[in-house]
């Protein structure tokens, strides 16, 4: 039987401590904060490729060695433990190894002895060498920065002819055009949102997997969100004969929650119930569940009498879909619901599935809501609003010549004043030369981009600053903090949405 190490003698003891010191491969420092005498191990030196011979008893030893960008992160944190902020310091930083590389290493450590005074005399710790965690952590971090970038890139590069088409697509659609003529564009119309659906949803999955997923809670009415959703999938229904149903008596007034991404999340899943229901009907019905004080949560229940689905287990995976022919006969990423259930699970809510195969699926929504006593903000009505509008100078910014004419046509459809430049440089000589209100800056153009274009104009003296919404077609990176950083109110993302572009107008409106 093993001996109790209570009984073991201080021999014993040290020589099992030394035994457990080198099978875990950890470098011991102890150092004495008053005399800044430093005991290390053997290990401890050779980590840094050094016999412990060459090593000099003193905290200079240390010090020296430390990258000069990482030595005020760890005094930082060493003071924090001395002035009693943290139980134990813990810190990690590069250490100059003698052949000249960087080894990551891993310091932590604890005050063990005070003087009467109660100031440390005895502070003691271990390094160990996690460079090869580090590195293996930097490399996934490199591969990410890789992938959002082709991302951001591959974004800007689909949705700029995207905007094109859409755009061009609803300005047709509002000319004189033959019964099949008008059947044509729908089509067009159709595929390109499908191109758009599919690379939202990459593009979703990606700031889902690095983060960068943003929520903005607001007040709004939920039937009238309801009813907007539903609006968007009636015809979709009706073309193959089914039978929309909406029953929304259960939820009237206004909450406080983020609309859009619950937008999102039901059209997912109203889009897949349509898709997947070739008669009979689809359902969406709301409810409140009460929870504590003002805090509800909003229930919606959407059913279907489609195809069901046999495996539960995999609608909730990237890229699968219930049956390999699922994708083949239907179409789709199989991105859809997993995105759903993220959204959800982010906004503190969930998603749940009941379905048998051959008698339909109902998705359950839950989301903590806040009820609102206020009502969100009514817009002016159409005769102020387009009084409004025709008293705004409004400058368009932007080097693509289909997006200046889809901007444009919109623009003169609600009278209102507007100048079109092609570059940066352009816009910050317009600004020199009159007085705009609202200035539509596409971000990626010749000779000055929007950014800098916007900086510029930020600092002309002796002229009244105009409102500035960024124009792009990135929806990846950072872009949205950069755009503000500068002295931007806001940014729009290609394609155009003309409700959007309406709203920022009416915003401008408001303010003068």
């Amino acid at each position: 039987m093993e001996m109790n190490a209570a009984k073991l003698s201080p021999e014993q003891q040290r020589k099992r401590l030394e035994l457990v010191i080198e099978g875990t491969r950890l470098g011991m420092w102890d150092w004495n904060p008053q005399t800044n005498e430093v005991a290390f191990n053997d290990i401890w030196a050779q980590m840094l490729g050094h016999e412990l011979s060459d090593i000099t008893p003193a905290l200079e030893e240390w010090e020296s060695r430390v990258h000069p960008d990482d030595i005020a992160g760890c005094y930082a944190d060493i003071q924090a433990h001395m002035e009693g902020k943290t139980d134990f310091y813990e810190n990690v930083h590069r250490m100059k190894h003698r052949d000249g590389h960087w080894v990551y290493i891993l310091d932590r450590g604890k005050i063990v002895e005070w003087d009467e005074n109660q100031n440390p005399v005895r502070f003691t710790g271990t390094h160990t060498d996690v460079s090869k965690q580090k590195i293996a952590e930097e490399a996934a971090l490199k591969s990410a920065k890789a992938k959002s970038q082709f991302l951001a890139n591959m974004s800007h590069e689909i949705r700029t002819p995207l905007t094109g088409i859409l755009g061009v697509v609803e300005l047709l659609k509002k000319t004189k055009l033959d019964e099949r003529q008008l059947e044509f564009t729908e089509i067009v119309c159709e595929c390109s949102e499908g191109l758009l659906s599919t690379l939202n949803d990459i593009l979703d999955l990606s700031k889902l997997e690095t983060g960068k997923m943003t929520f903005s809670p607001h007040i709004f009415e939920v039937p009238k969100v309801m009813l907007h959703s539903c609006q968007l999938f009636k015809d979709q229904a009706l073309r193959k004969g089914l039978e929309f149903i909406v029953d929304i008596s259960n939820t009237q007034g206004s909450v406080v929650a983020d609309s859009n991404r619950l937008r999102q999340v039901m059209g997912n899943i109203i889009s897949n119930a349509i898709k997947f229901t070739e008669k009979g009907f689809v359902k969406l019905s709301t409810n409140y569940i009460k929870n504590k004080g003002n805090v509800v949560s909003l229930e919606v229940r959407i059913s279907d009498s489609g195809c069901g689905i046999a495996n539960l287990s995999r609608v909730w995976n990237s890229f699968e879909q219930d049956d390999d022919s699922v994708a083949s006969h239907y179409g789709g990423t199989g991105l859809g619901l997993t995105i759903s259930k993220e959204l959800m699970e982010l906004m503190a809510g969930s998603i749940t599935v009941n379905s048998q195969p051959g008698k339909g699926s109902e998705f359950v929504i839950t989301l903590p809501v806040e009820i609102s006593l206020k009502a969100p903000n009514e817009p002016e009505s159409k005769a102020t609003a387009s009084k409004a509008i025709s008293n705004l100078n409004i400058l368009i910014a932007e080097d693509n010549t289909i997006n200046q004419l889809i901007i444009s046509e919109f623009l003169e459809e609600i009278n209102a004043q507007f100048s079109i430049v092609e570059n940066g440089e352009e816009a910050v000589k317009a600004c020199e030369r009159d007085e705009y209100d609202l200035i539509f800056m596409d971000l990626h153009m010749p000779k000055l981009s929007g950014i800098n274009a916007t900086k510029s104009i930020r600092t002309l003296p002796n002229i009244i600053q105009p409102s500035i919404y960024a124009l792009t077609a990135d929806a990846m990176s950072d872009v949205n903090q950069e755009c503000i950083a500068v002295g931007m109110q806001g940014v729009l993302h290609k394609p155009f949405d003309n409700e959007k572009l309406l709203e920022v107008i009416n915003r401008v409106c408001s303010k003068k």
